[in-house]
This record gives C-alpha cells, sequence and structure tokens, in this order.
C-alpha cells in the first residue's frame, strides 16, 4: 500500500477517535434529555446559607392548591408546569436553568411574588423533569415554548404578565423577547443569562482546559446538521429589538457566567430599565445573596409596571 494512503489512514483514524467521536459524544450529552436537580442539590452547594428559607418558601407553595397545565410545543413536545394562581389577573412565568428544577432556582422569589399579588407558573423546561422533548437547546428551542406558554397564559384571561429567567432561562426569554409584542407583557426579570451557547461553551472550555478550539467547530456543525439551529446565536440580536421593559441581575462572583454578560446585554437591551449586579453572589444567586437591596429594586421594577398591587 502507498505509503501516503497509509500516513491518511493513520491521519483519519486519529481524527476520528480523538476529535470527531469525543466531540459528538459530548455534544450528545450537553444538548441532550437532562437529569433534573431538585432540592436537595441545595445540600453542600453554594444555596445552603440560605437553606432555611429556600425549604420554607418550598413549603410555602405545598400548602397551595395548583394545577398542572401542559402545552404542545412546535416539534409536538408535550411541555409540564405547575400553576398557582393569585386571583389577580397577573402571573409571572418561570424558566429555571440548565439542569435545575423550578423550585430549586425559585422558590424564595416565587413566594415573594405570590405575596405580592402574582399567580406563578413553574415551568419545567424541555428535556427536563416531565416534559417532553429529547434535545434541551440551551434559550434556542425554549425560546419558542414560552411563546406557547404565554399564549397559555393570555388565552386563560390573565391580563399581565411578568417573564422571570435564570441562566438558561434568562437567555430563553432574551432569545424571544423581540417577538414579544403584546402589552399585556409588562416587564422581564434577567438573572445571569449567556451570550450564546457557543461563548458559553467556549467559556466552559477554558474553566475546565478542555480542548474546546477543537470540539467548537464540531458543535456548530452537529447543530446545524441534527438540531437545525446555530448556538454561535447571540441573544442581543433579539434583546435589541425588545420593548418590554428589563430588570437584569447578576453576582459578580459568578463563576459559571461572567457577569460581565449582563453588563454587556443590559447596555445593548433597547428596554433596559435597571441593572443590579451583587457583590459575592455566585451562580443564579443574585436575588438571595442581594437580599433586602434586591428585593427592593424588584419591587420598585414591579411597583413601575405593575402598579400598587405589587
Amino acid at each position: 500500500m502507498n505509503i501516503f494512503i497509509i500516513i491518511l489512514l493513520v491521519l483519519i483514524g486519529l481524527y476520528l477517535f480523538f476529535a470527531l467521536f469525543p466531540s459528538l459524544t459530548i455534544f450528545l450529552y450537553i444538548f441532550g434529555r437532562k437529569k433534573q436537580n431538585g432540592l436537595e442539590a441545595v445540600t453542600g452547594s453554594y444555596l445552603e446559607p440560605y437553606s432555611d428559607e429556600i425549604y420554607d418558601a418550598s413549603r410555602y407553595f405545598d400548602a397551595l392548591e395548583h394545577e398542572e397545565l401542559t402545552v404542545t410545543a412546535r416539534d409536538g413536545a408535550t411541555l409540564y408546569a405547575g400553576y398557582y394562581p393569585a386571583g389577580t389577573g397577573r402571573t409571572a412565568i418561570l424558566m429555571h436553568g440548565y439542569r435545575a428544577s423550578p423550585m430549586l432556582n425559585f422558590a424564595i422569589q416565587a413566594r415573594d411574588l405570590h405575596k405580592a399579588g402574582f399567580g406563578i407558573l413553574f415551568v419545567t423546561q424541555r428535556a427536563h423533569g416531565k416534559s417532553g422533548g429529547k434535545h434541551c437547546g440551551l434559550g434556542l428551542f425554549e425560546q419558542y415554548d414560552l411563546e406557547e406558554w404565554i399564549t397559555l397564559m393570555l388565552g386563560r384571561g390573565e391580563k399581565e404578565l411578568l417573564l422571570y429567567g435564570i441562566s438558561m432561562g434568562c437567555s430563553t426569554i432574551a432569545y424571544a423577547s423581540e417577538r414579544l409584542k403584546d402589552p399585556r407583557i409588562k416587564g422581564m426579570v434577567l438573572d445571569c443569562g449567556f451570550d450564546s451557547p457557543y461563548e458559553q461553551l467556549k467559556s466552559d472550555g477554558k474553566a475546565h482546559h478542555s480542548p474546546w478550539w477543537i470540539m467548537l467547530p464540531h458543535f456548530v456543525l452537529f447543530a446545524k446538521l441534527a438540531l437545525k439551529t446555530d448556538i454561535r446565536r447571540s441573544v442581543k440580536s433579539s434583546l435589541k429589538n425588545s420593548v418590554i421593559p428589563a430588570f437584569f441581575l447578576h453576582g459578580d462572583a459568578d463563576r459559571t457566567v461572567n457577569y460581565r454578560c449582563t453588563e454587556e446585554n443590559a447596555k445593548v437591551c433597547a428596554s433596559t430599565e435597571s441593572v443590579l449586579i451583587v457583590p459575592g453572589a455566585e451562580h443564579t444567586m443574585a436575588y438571595y445573596a442581594g437580599e433586602s437591596c434586591a428585593r427592593e429594586r424588584l419591587g420598585v421594577f414591579l411597583a413601575e409596571h405593575f402598579g400598587k398591587e405589587s
């Protein structure tokens, strides 16, 4: 056999074994169905200092009447949410983060919002928990799911909606924001969102000293071929066209998503109303660690856009 053919076959084998197959395996893990972390994840994490209040807030909802709601996504997946009405015509739609659960990300915020007169829609994002869907889209697919939930709640007679997203849930709302023009959507809270799946995966790769420069081009290709989406699309392309008043939150000690992402997203967002960077807060912890400051700032935002009852 020609030596050049042998060398070529060896190089192809090395590429397949050390680049293509590992990239495909990791891609399928990242964008596949996720094991959802519930309140058990509080123990041993940076949430633990707030565990008593988180569990108290969870018990608050255990004592309330609620119903399970479903929507059918545009790909046919059945998605689930728990709805806790307030009887005020106002609802907060809560979009959780990657591998998280609604209660893990939102127990305290949801309790505070419910006491302020908001019905609470705890959405379980696609490819998490009971919700269907083969693939998690890091906001790229979920943005269209959010539109289904908005349509459902407005169709049930809700007069005012608040959208509240954390991490991937934040990016879900940000991606959808340019298309959400209904005046009944009164505000959105965007907490610790990233710029794009591509940039976030690049950041994660650097943080874990992995060969991201080899894997990311494969991820882009796989996403285009298998998922029919572009993971390089930035949320900024939507935020610059948003008309929904926005309150941005982030912690400056976030080691998962750099708080600079929120600062940059807020700068380009056409509807930015307020930005709060909480000193010392880690990922998803801005509202908890911000304590009275974060709660007061959110209260001011709600009072301005939802009136006295908030």
